[in-house]
């Protein structure tokens, strides 16, 4: 017995030296980047996750210093949404929750977890922070939902459902970069995450000039006045709401900038029944 403390003892320590400890410094650091201090420096550590993750987050604080020294007055207007977009799509609370999720299995010793989780986010900050204004196909961009959502399953105990229908024509059509992450972490945040299990269903449909993209979801749903007042902010093109619909309202502001107003977002929800979001994007294959 003994001898089984002080082993357990020994391998607490040396996870905690070679796992905890690191990750604990970078969640320290994401609190203070997620406060509005961009001067954080971010050291590399021996933890090879925690080091990819440290670069990864370092490339996004560097890229949102850059677009704030660019915003000029001949470029104000176009480099602030550009920055709205990537303060929005790098979500520090994410992260911060994420980072939270790996430390909680370093203590419980699920190796595996921890390797998939770090790789996953490695590759969702990858995605996120290299070029995020550009265009991308409709395959890339499922890609990179699908990393998304096996993150949160990790997270969750795998109480997401997750299907997606999209033949190989389609999957060409080209979509604005992180168009899909702020609609699905909508639904799971603010529908299925108080939910026992949470179904969504992706299914991208040909409309005569259109492709359309249907995210299902079997969530609590919106109250009439709430669907209302989003609908009529989403036909306006406003961006400035209330912090749970920023996401939706700012990717319908850059398909309609984009493609121009007969494009965007619509909405469809009742109270208990789910929410259905409809993207209405142009033909424009690969």
């Amino acid at each position: 017995i003994s001898i089984c403390i002080l082993l357990t003892c020994i391998i607490s320590t040396k996870v905690s030296i070679i796992v905890v400890d690191p990750m604990n410094r970078l969640i320290d650091k994401c609190k203070i980047v997620s406060k509005g201090n961009y001067s954080v420096e971010f050291k590399d550590e021996k933890n090879y996750e925690v080091s990819i993750l440290s670069k990864a987050i370092k490339g996004m604080i560097d890229d949102i210093v850059f677009l704030n020294g660019k915003v000029v007055d001949e470029e104000k207007r176009t480099s602030a949404q550009k920055l709205r977009v990537l303060q929005h799509q790098i979500n520090p609370h994410f992260i911060n929750n994420v980072l939270q999720s790996i430390k909680s299995l370093a203590i419980s010793g699920d190796t595996k977890k921890i390797s998939d989780l770090s790789t996953l986010l490695g590759k969702i900050m990858a995605y996120s922070v290299y070029q995020p204004y550009q265009s991308v196909t409709i395959k890339d961009e499922l890609e990179h939902i699908k990393n998304y959502i096996a993150i949160q399953n990790i997270r969750f105990d795998n109480k997401i459902m997750y299907f997606v229908e999209c033949d190989d024509r389609l999957a060409k059509t080209r979509i604005l970069k992180l168009t899909l992450q702020p609609i699905l972490e909508n639904s799971i945040e603010h529908g299925i995450k108080s939910l026992e299990k949470g179904i969504i269903m992706v299914n991208v449909e040909e409309e005569k000039d259109s492709v359309c993209i249907i995210i299902n979801d079997n969530g609590k749903g919106m109250s009439s006045e709430k669907i209302s007042s989003l609908q009529e902010k989403l036909k306006l093109g406003e961006v400035y709401a209330q912090e749970k619909s920023i996401g939706v309202l700012n990717v319908n502001e850059r398909i309609k900038k984009k493609y121009g107003n007969d494009y965007g977002i619509e909405i469809i929800s009742k109270e208990n029944t789910g929410t259905t979001v409809v993207i209405k994007l142009p033909k424009n294959y690969d």
